[in-house]
């Protein structure tokens, strides 16, 4: 009986192909350390690794501005630590001119020292940090927020037009700390303080009181030592311990910012540690097994390539009886 060989030469090939086709897959996966290529291999497993790759740049995102904000607060507590520095400089030399036995001609080199420690203070508060300055407040337009020969110590722009005539030019005052999202859910982070804040103070209200802070503080000082009169270096005196008393609470809140910036930072380390974990599970397979699961389909695919070759090799005289 004549039987054709048609359907199982067809059948041999499909499960040739489909052998071929599972090497190839292992073959890859070996090589790429992929567990699929496209997202329509595994809709499923593709959608949780997507959301975990979001998740993981957001996290990046909020890196960056933790980073930003501890680099603001560490030039911040150098610059404050330096500023502490000049006050308590200048009280010792506001204490002596104080004394019984201060004199006029040390009074007068008390005064060029203050002066000194003054135009270091106004370089301190014009602190450069990236392309802007670190207290420049929310209008870091690239101009340094202090001057030492404007009242109250600031740039000042023109009026607004239309504004009648002789209308004073407008403080700029350095305002407004940088604050950046940290989190998810809105999660809010403060950078450096304002130079208003740290260089100006602030009167009970929140508005800029260029009498309260240490510009201002070393100013009188510098005018009381040049007026030699000893009652207003007293009184100096008192408004310089207010200024440096507010620094301090200035140095305790950039203190207490840091190790917020670093709780976060630990918590956004350990959460991108745990999405890139979960993202690894997701879309990448074990080396291992992988190697080994290429082995078995290797081998799988040669016995089908040697069975088949037996079973085709049908001779002219074999297909003729």
């Amino acid at each position: 009986m004549r039987v054709t060989t048609a359907g199982q030469t067809h059948s041999i090939i499909t499960r040739l192909q489909t052998a071929s086709r599972r090497l190839e897959e292992a073959q890859r996966r070996a090589i790429t350390g992929k567990k699929s290529e496209t997202l329509s291999e595994d809709p499923t497993v593709g959608s949780a690794v997507m959301q975990s790759a979001a998740g993981l740049r957001g996290v990046t995102q909020y890196q960056r501005n933790v980073d930003r904000v501890r680099t603001s607060l560490d030039a911040a507590d150098a610059v404050l630590q330096q500023l502490g520095e000049i006050t308590a400089r200048a009280r010792e030399l506001g204490v002596a001119a104080n004394s019984a036995t201060s004199n006029a001609q040390a009074r007068a080199a008390s005064a060029r020292e203050v002066h000194a420690l003054l135009g270091q203070a106004v370089a301190l508060g014009n602190t450069r940090l990236g392309d802007g300055y670190l207290f420049g407040g929310a209008s870091n337009d690239g101009r340094p927020p202090f001057t030492r020969d404007a009242t109250p110590w600031v740039p000042a722009d023109p009026p607004p037009a239309g504004s009648p005539p002789g209308t004073p030019d407008v403080p700029r005052f350095p305002t407004g700390a940088l604050e950046v999202e940290a989190g998810a859910g809105g999660q809010r982070l403060l950078g450096a303080h304002d130079g208003t804040s740290v260089f100006l103070g602030r009167a009970p209200d929140g508005t800029p009181d260029p009498a309260a802070g240490v510009l201002p503080a070393l100013r009188a000082l510098l005018d009381a030592l040049e007026g030699g009169q000893q009652a207003d270096v007293a009184t100096a005196l008192g408004t310089l311990e207010r200024a440096d008393a507010g620094l301090q609470a200035t140095v305790g809140e950039v203190g207490a910012r840091q190790n917020h910036a670093d709780t976060l930072a630990g918590g956004l380390a350990a959460l991108q540690e745990t999405l890139a974990r979960q993202q690894s599970e997701l879309s990448e397979v074990d080396a291992e097994q992988a190697i080994t699961e290429m082995a078995a389909r290797q081998t799988a695919y040669q016995a089908a390539m040697l069975a088949s070759s037996k079973v085709l090799a049908v001779s002219l005289a074999d297909y003729l009886r």
